[in-house]
């Protein structure tokens, strides 16, 4: 067998990134000529992008929407090669407090999301929209913060709503939270993760 390729591998800390750690335990990687000489956990998609545009990976599975933001905004050059998922994301709530949409207009409602730009972010935008709330209302009362965060903040009534990746809804679930609505509901056939690799990396190494 050839030299094996490094590769410095990235992924989010959610289930999206699921594939990645089967390909790295079953030794896929490897077989496929590649030596992952780096293998790291970043707690957002929007810090994956950064991440790519420091040139500090060199491959990464990444929520679409920040794979975009990183090629449109910091003109990072990259090609996806694969999707990994549909959706991905919900709105959890304190049922106690919210039950309907309607009800995050309620001035007391406080709402945490993952930061501007993220796939949560859109969502919570389309679903402003979709529902005709006051945009400028709602938006006032965001609390930005990472995924986990968002979860504690939920367990210690800081905030009574929160948008986010799986796999934190479904644990908020299990806590006795309620998802009201998935992104199913706001954006049919949206494409959640995909595979991005830096296009010196294919044009370098046609044969990966």
């Amino acid at each position: 067998m050839g030299k094996k390729e490094n590769i410095r591998l990235a992924i989010k800390f959610t289930d999206h990134a699921t594939c990645a750690f089967i390909a790295k335990r079953k030794g896929f990687y490897e077989a496929n000529g590649l030596n992952v000489s780096t293998f790291e956990c970043y707690i957002t998609g929007p810090a994956l992008a950064a991440a790519l545009a420091r040139e500090d990976i060199d491959a990464t599975y990444i929520c679409l929407i920040p794979a975009v933001c990183a090629y449109a905004n910091s003109k990072v050059p990259l090609k996806i090669v694969a999707g990994i998922h549909k959706h991905g994301y919900a709105l959890i709530v304190n049922s106690s407090k919210v039950s309907t949409v309607k009800d995050l207009k309620n001035p007391d409602i406080r709402i945490a999301c993952v930061r501007v730009g993220s796939p949560p972010d859109v969502l919570l935008r389309l679903m402003i929209e979709k529902y005709k709330l006051d945009r400028e209302k709602i938006l006032s009362k965001v609390q930005y913060m990472a995924p986990p965060t968002a979860l504690l903040a939920l367990q210690g009534e800081l905030v009574d709503v929160a948008f986010l990746p799986e796999q934190y809804p479904s644990m908020g679930e299990e806590l006795g939270f309620k998802i009201l609505l998935t992104a199913q509901d706001l954006w049919p056939n949206m494409q959640g993760s995909v595979l991005v690799v830096k296009s010196s990396l294919i044009e370098n190494n046609l044969k990966l």
